[in-house]
């Protein structure tokens, strides 16, 4: 039998989803001047399928109907996610120290794919930091969220806090909880929005699938559990046939 080292290689598996990704935008006047500037960034990972594939060739072929002798190369074919890493956005204007520029960079999750943070800097000093989650994301939910994964709908998301950065350090400006019913295809029934009146530290904040002062980009997650400064903002009393909410009262 050949070494291993000659066996035949077997085919390429298919990569054309890593294509077709908008890496830089300019947009230019008449006269030639760049007014806009778009750059973005990618990141991506592979992982095995349980699709595998065996490249067979004869090392001895019988003719005589006898048993005939044969090696093969195994393989498995990758798949993998293609998300947006980093974007950057400028807008030029005549004078240059009053350029505009916004910079977005995200954190995915590999479970559900959608993005954990996102983390905007803008040229004029201002900074934000936005954190999402999703019913994939708690290591034990009620009832509601139950629900949700029991009905494949892995990206509705539950909670969004968004924080801004003052000195170095954030701080908890807004957020939204989403509680949907606990039976269906996902209808929303109550959203409560956070209260306070005083600036929130992040190391003083629970956010609903973490430890208290713990970020959903880090750490163990837990089972479902809201900040207490959270209150009731809107129900959703009644949903046509379409799923459209019908009445909305404060």
């Amino acid at each position: 039998m050949p070494q291993y080292s000659l066996l035949p290689n077997p085919p390429v598996d298919n990569r054309d989803w890593l294509r077709g990704r908008l890496l830089s935008r300019s947009v230019f006047s008449a006269s030639n001047q760049r007014l806009e500037k778009e750059v973005n960034t990618y990141d991506y990972y592979l992982e095995d399928t349980n699709v595998k594939g065996y490249k067979v060739e004869f090392f001895l072929e019988r003719l005589d109907g006898g048993a005939s002798s044969y090696f093969y190369n195994g393989f498995k074919y990758k798949t993998g996610y293609l998300h947006l890493k980093e974007s950057t956005k400028t807008v030029y204007n005549e004078a240059p120290l009053t350029n505009v520029e916004v910079n977005n960079k995200y954190i995915y999750s590999k479970v559900h794919l959608q993005p954990l943070a996102m983390f905007q800097n803008k040229s004029n000093g201002d900074s934000t930091a936005t954190f999402y989650t999703y019913p994939k994301d708690f290591m034990g939910g009620n009832t509601s969220i139950t629900n949700l994964i029991a009905n494949n709908i892995l990206i509705s998301p539950i909670e969004r806090v968004t924080a801004v950065k003052k000195q170095n350090s954030y701080f908890v400006k807004e957020g939204e909880l989403n509680i949907y019913r606990t039976t269906g295809n996902g209808l929303l029934e109550r959203k409560d929005i956070l209260e306070t009146e005083v600036p929130i530290s992040l190391a003083s904040f629970k956010f609903s699938n973490r430890a208290l002062g713990v970020l959903p980009t880090g750490g163990a997650s837990t089972s479902y559990g809201t900040d207490t400064r959270y209150k009731p903002a809107y129900s959703f009393l009644q949903y046509d046939v379409s799923g459209n909410p019908l009445e909305i009262p404060k």
